[in-house]
């Protein structure tokens, strides 16, 4: 399934249709790089969205994204993994498979000793 291209308006039902989202962020000179294309392709049960932050300039401010091309991981609603910068095949490939495997108790219990982690890719 090819990247959901998300709006500001439909990111409530992004965000809520399936527990592992991966979300690049590029804008209107910066279109969906092939790696990510291509993981959303092989790995059909996992959600994939873009979002051009020229287009949706709230969405980017919302989620603190300075520079793009930027890609953020998110599971179960919890920030795993958000990174500025081109994400490589390898790294996208490996971060996938990583992904899968967080202890989300774990990852909660951190987030509830220290707050300050939220937002930040906690894994």
């Amino acid at each position: 399934m090819a990247p959901v291209t998300v709006t500001t308006e439909g990111f409530a039902a992004f965000g809520t249709s399936a527990d592992i989202l991966f979300i690049e962020f590029g804008d209107s000179c910066e279109p969906v790089t092939a790696e990510f294309a291509r993981a959303s392709e092989r790995y059909p049960e996992l959600r994939f969205g873009t979002v051009d932050v020229t287009a949706e300039p709230g969405l980017g401010r919302a989620f603190g994204i300075a520079a793009v091309p930027a890609l953020m991981i998110v599971r179960d609603g919890i920030v795993l993994y958000a990174r500025e910068g081109a994400t490589a095949g390898p790294l996208l490939e490996e971060l996938i498979a990583k992904v899968r495997t967080v202890d989300m108790e774990t990852v909660r219990r951190r987030l509830a000793s220290d707050p300050a982690l939220a937002g930040k890719g906690v894994a």
